[in-house]
């Protein structure tokens, strides 16, 4: 896959978490956009792609009685359902936009970066994988930020012969602390968080810039990689966060990146 055609998915996902899924109106004019998109990219996913993004069959309940505050209550009802379904759709359809995102070839990352960006965003994958065992035996569930970072490591060993854990940081602002994941070699360290109800948009956000400082001290940190675990989409902004912290720095080239 081209990365250009990567560029385009990617665009096109960051435009619809924008987009309310109500009025609907707002959600069909991007379908429209898409549909062209994946039918040139991508056309062997294009019926799955329309029936993902079927309009909602819309709720009608059953009037009996005509009173006006009876018929308020209905239309209250109907709403809400209406409203579900919308964004039940709008969850879909960013599922179907994960699961293509995910499909880039291992063998199409040649660069250190591009093997640790691969993994961050094929982990939603990975985990969901995890979660469907067989034959009766329990899920391997992912429980916390640290059942990431451990899986996260073992993938890592997987590509990076020297991945050093909990690496020191020096000593900054009158304290100092552990990364996540060195690979010394490369330059290049790996910080891995997993979004709960405890840990959104604003604190994630804060927890990243004091690491992005911390970080730039460390002899070995050309380039920072911040990945965000959010199985539940509790970030508001997942692409505005990106975009705000990713960049070069006065040391340091910090890319951001929330999955899914």
């Amino acid at each position: 896959m081209s990365n250009n055609r990567a560029e385009r998915l990617q665009k096109l996902k960051s435009e619809l978490e924008i987009i309310p899924a109500q009025p609907w109106a707002g959600i069909a004019a991007w379908i429209a956009k898409a549909t062209p998109i994946i039918r040139n990219d991508w056309p062997d996913f294009l019926t799955d792609f329309r029936q993902v993004t079927a309009t909602p069959r819309w709720s009608t309940f059953p009037r009996v009685g005509g009173s006006e505050s009876f018929n308020r209550r209905m239309d209250a009802k109907e709403n809400a359902a209406n409203a579900a379904m919308a964004e039940d759709t709008k969850k879909n359809i960013l599922n179907f936009l994960d699961g293509l995102l995910v499909t880039i070839p291992v063998d199409h990352a040649d660069t250190a970066l591009d093997k640790v960006l691969f993994l961050c965003r094929r982990f939603p994958v990975f985990a969901h994988e995890l979660a469907k065992r067989s034959r009766g035996r329990p899920p391997l569930e992912i429980q916390d930020e640290y059942d990431v970072q451990f899986l996260f490591l073992a993938l890592l060993r997987l590509h990076f012969d020297d991945v050093r854990p909990e690496e020191w940081t020096p000593s900054y602002a009158g304290s100092s602390s552990r990364m996540d994941f060195l690979l010394k070699p490369e330059d290049t360290v790996i910080e891995v968080k997993k979004t709960r109800d405890t840990l959104r948009d604003k604190d994630v956000g804060e927890q990243l810039i004091i690491d992005i400082d911390r970080y730039a001290q460390h002899s070995n940190c050309k380039t920072l990689v911040c990945f965000v675990f959010d199985p539940e989409r509790l970030l508001d902004n997942p692409r505005g966060l990106e975009q705000d912290l990713s960049g070069n720095r006065e040391k340091i080239s910090v890319i951001v990146l929330v999955s899914p």
